[in-house]
């Protein structure tokens, strides 16, 4: 049975800390607002008192506070409204709606780096996650919430994460480490002269003891909270004591001593109306009668346990009361509600053990994340250093410039002289022109027939040149053409590989459709099989012979509906129904039904090879079953041989379907249309919805003939 350990609530120093809590910004200017603030601070001081005794009654009054602050848009004490609600939703078993509170006042007070609040939010998301069986999510809370105390230099708060750390521990199977952590708790308990917290460490010392199978120690220890609490009339300690001596008395092997406690703490847990220690003590009580025999009391409280709707119970709890369901089940010898039972405790075992791999990936993640963030550390100091060389750099390259520039001057300096000198040469240098210009003027007729002759040489060339240009635009134009083609070749390619991609993922969507669909049949096909199964297992049994030939009629419709789904998840077609093959295995199924042989009836079937939709076949099918089956009951009792033909064919936009024996025939006062026969009513109901005509007739024996208009092919 469940350990159960006092829950450490931080709350029980802080309500007037929470209250000191001031206004969102600025004075209160007006009346009104100071009314609705005064409103808001009595709505949840009444609550917070009550938290314990009546969760559900406090929770009432927040919302109304709640309501207030949305109405009047006055937000007095908002933060610390979050905190209590998120307190009272963990007291009723609500976990989302308390994190969702809890986060709201965790991010605010984070903003504003309240150390204080801070370690009490964190403290209460501890006390939530461990009411669930949450171990990883509650020790990484309760551990932050303890260096947040460790700061403060708060005594009192590092009394309540220390004790909450011990209980952890004892729930993870560490109880040598709880032991120290409880013993270290007792220690500050007495430094501060705090009763209630010295009676909780004795309680956890008690569940460590328990958790070792030394359960004299651990009733020793829990009688002793016991004699604490009783003074003080703690209610809620009152409980966890009642409950855990009867707990211990029972895993002596004491029931009989053991009832009388675990109904005191069950009636003191009504008394205060906490869903939570109601839900536990419950829990024990079921075991309780279970144990000494009084099995269906103890089922029916364990199943009210499940089934409650007033609030939610803890996976833990759930996973409890499913094992002893199965454990009651199983002795009382119902095997089915017990392996119910059994798989639904796997299931909630799963759930729990999901949470704790979700936990720790998530403390990975942030792990990855550090990590993560020293490096990018790391590399922007790198960067730093590489900054200051590139800057080093630039200062020696500002004096490699200065440097260029003085020689740069110089020898502007040295081009400067060199002209000077060069302008006396060009000054003899005229003289000589002047005596070389009368060469140059006989020159100059030789010079203008060159330049006649250049001219001429020009134009060529200019007309060379105008060709020349001609050529290359074409070649430019083949070229850009070229390049066009090749572009639209590659945008083709692309499309058409994207489109083959598209394509497969088409495919094989198709195909696992195709995959899902027959297995889809093939389990309905099996549940059809299994209701036949039990359809002619009933029959045995079944005295009356009109019961019974129902019961057989009925195995059979389901039995031909079944063959429908079998020959759709056998084929590769999942729509249509082959025909023929359909009709022959129906009719092998009837003969073996009906113990037809091949000596007593001839049968001639002349089926086309055709494929039918499945809204067609069905109907189909169920009409031909009625009639085969009214064919083999009725019309071959003699000792003549039978002949039944069967007939179905495609002709005319129609379907033919017809079945003739060689028996009495129908009754002569037989009317098809007003006939109140099950089968008859049920052939009219098929023939309507496939829009058939039916001709029946007496001609050397029954004839049922039926001209289909509404089908479909596959």
């Amino acid at each position: 049975m469940k350990n159960i350990c006092i829950i450490v609530f931080t709350l029980m120093a802080l309500p007037a800390l929470l209250q000191a809590q001031q206004t969102p910004a600025g004075k209160m200017k007006t009346t009104a607002f100071r009314s609705d603030s005064v409103r808001i601070d009595s709505l949840m001081t009444a609550a917070w008192k009550i938290r314990s005794k009546d969760a559900q009654k406090s929770i009432v009054l927040l919302q109304k506070a709640e309501q207030v602050q949305s109405k009047t848009g006055n937000y007095f004490l908002q933060d610390v409204l979050h905190y209590y609600m998120g307190v009272v939703y963990k007291n009723l078993n609500r976990f989302t709606e308390s994190e969702e509170y809890l986060n709201k006042y965790e991010a605010f007070h984070a903003k504003i780096n309240n150390t204080v609040k801070l370690a009490a939010v964190k403290m209460a998301k501890a006390n939530l996650y461990s009411d669930q069986g949450l171990w990883d999510k509650s020790m990484d809370a309760v551990t932050q919430s303890l260096k947040y105390q460790e700061q403060l230099n708060d005594t009192a708060g590092m009394l309540r994460a220390i004790s909450k750390l011990g209980y952890l521990l004892t729930e993870v199977n560490r109880p040598y480490d709880a032991m120290a952590y409880h013993r270290k708790a007792i220690k500050y308990a007495a430094i501060l002269k705090d009763s209630t917290q010295i009676s909780i460490a004795l309680t956890n010392l008690g569940v460590v003891h328990e958790k070792l199978k030394l359960y004299d120690s651990a009733l020793y220890y829990y009688t002793l909270s016991l004699k604490i609490n009783e003074p003080l009339q703690d209610d809620m300690g009152l409980v966890y004591d009642y409950y855990n001596i009867g707990n211990m008395l029972m895993k002596q092997g004491q029931d009989a001593k053991a009832e009388p406690w675990v109904r005191k703490a069950l009636t003191t847990a009504k008394k205060i109306n906490s869903p939570g220690e109601i839900t536990f003590c419950q829990l024990l009580l079921g075991n309780l009668l279970l144990n000494t025999g009084k099995t269906q009391e103890g089922i029916t409280l364990l199943e009210n346990i499940i089934n409650n709707n007033d609030y939610a119970i803890s996976l833990k709890d759930q996973s409890e009361s499913y094992r002893d369901l199965y454990s009651a089940y199983k002795s009382l010898g119902q095997t089915e509600k017990a392996l119910q039972s059994l798989e639904k405790y796997k299931a909630v075992n799963d759930s729990m053990l999901n949470e704790n791999v979700a936990g720790q990936l998530n403390k990975l993640e942030v792990q990855y994340q550090t990590e993560k963030k020293e490096k990018e550390i790391t590399l922007l100091n790198s960067k730093n250093e590489l900054s200051a060389k590139e800057i080093a750099f630039l200062h020696a390259q500002e004096k490699l410039s200065t440097f260029a520039l003085l020689r740069e001057q110089e020898r502007r300096q040295a081009l400067f002289t060199e002209n000077a000198l060069m302008d006396s040469i060009v000054e003899k240098e005229k003289i000589n022109n002047g005596l070389l210009a009368s060469e140059n003027k006989l020159k100059q007729t030789e010079l203008q027939k060159e330049t006649a002759l250049k001219a001429s040489l020009n134009r060529e060339n200019d007309l060379k040149s105008a060709q020349l240009k001609k050529e290359r635009a074409i070649k430019t134009g083949l070229a850009a053409g070229v390049f066009l083609l090749l572009l639209s070749a590659g945008v083709i390619l692309y499309l058409y590989r994207n489109q083959k991609k598209k394509n497969l993922l088409i495919q094989k969507q198709s195909e696992d459709l195709q995959v899902l669909m027959k297995e889809i049949h093939h389990r309905v096909k099996n549940n059809m099989q299994i209701v036949s199964s039990l359809l002619d297992l009933q029959s045995i049994s079944i005295k009356d012979t009109q019961a019974s030939e129902a019961v057989k009629e009925g195995k059979n419709r389901v039995q031909s509906m079944a063959l429908i789904h079998q020959n759709l998840y056998s084929e590769d077609n999942l729509k249509g129904i082959k025909a023929k093959q359909y009709i022959s295995n129906l009719l092998q199924n009837l003969c073996d039904s009906y113990n037809i042989s091949n000596d007593k009836v001839k049968i001639v079937a002349d089926i086309q090879d055709l494929n039918l939709d499945v809204d067609t076949m069905i109907p189909v099918g169920l009409i031909l079953n009625e009639l085969l089956t009214n064919s083999f009951k009725y019309a071959f009792t003699g000792d003549n041989k039978g002949l039944l033909e069967v007939e179905l064919k495609h002709q005319d936009e129609q379907l033919l379907l017809k079945v003739k024996d060689n028996g009495p025939g129908f009754p002569l006062e037989l009317d098809a249309k007003t006939a109140k026969s099950f089968g008859l009513r049920m052939i009219r109901a098929f023939a309507q919805k496939l829009k058939a005509n039916m001709h029946i007739t007496n001609e050397n024996g029954a004839m049922v003939e039926l001209n289909i208009t509404k089908f479909a092919l596959a």
